[in-house]
């Protein structure tokens, strides 16, 4: 059985949360973390689509800069969309 459920996505690169840049990045340094974030978006899609994860949620800090993004839904059976505030748990029982 496939699940399709709503996906968020919410992105916030740049100066968010009082952080502070350590050193000012040029256009090409901005530029390649854009490609970079880009190339991490798609590989994060595909492995959750590979593995059937129903979401996650992502925070890098490269070059000054926050990169925080959620990915479809907390749950299949109750779906809430992830956005990058959303804390996510999962419990693991061990034998």
């Amino acid at each position: 059985m496939t699940t399709t459920a709503p996906k968020t996505e919410m992105a916030r690169p740049g100066n968010h949360r009082g952080a502070t840049r350590a050193t000012p990045t040029t256009s090409s340094a901005a530029t390649d973390l854009h490609a970079a974030f880009e190339e991490l978006d798609a590989k994060i899609k595909t492995g959750m689509e590979t593995y059937a994860i129903p979401g996650a949620a992502v925070a890098v800090w490269a070059g000054g800069h926050e990169y925080v993004k959620g990915y479809g839904v907390t749950n299949i059976d109750h779906p809430l969309p992830v956005d990058g505030d959303t804390v996510l748990w999962n419990s693991v029982r061990r034998r």
